[in-house]
């Protein structure tokens, strides 16, 4: 649980205007690193979408172009090093 918490402070702090623009390519970046539900749930919380939404679209995301690009700003904020 843990990880998650800090994992939404590192999302909230690396984009404090919040998700909307990034919302496909970060799904890409932390699909790997956490199940479904957890996942669903964690950004439920940061943009306010259901995650029974979040689940369907984590279930159809592939790789992304701009997920490298997102990536490197969670990691800039510490994504990686919780």
């Amino acid at each position: 649980m843990e990880k998650i918490y800090e994992t939404i402070a590192i999302i909230k702090s690396a984009f404090p205007d919040g998700i909307d623009a990034v919302y496909e390519d970060l799904i890409a970046c932390l699909k790997a690193d956490f199940t479904t539900q957890n996942l669903a749930a964690l950004l439920a919380y940061v943009c306010g979408k259901e995650p029974i939404v979040i689940q369907n679209d984590i279930e159809h995301c592939d790789d992304r172009e701009g997920a490298h690009e997102v990536m490197e700003v969670l990691v800039r904020y510490g994504y990686g090093k919780q």
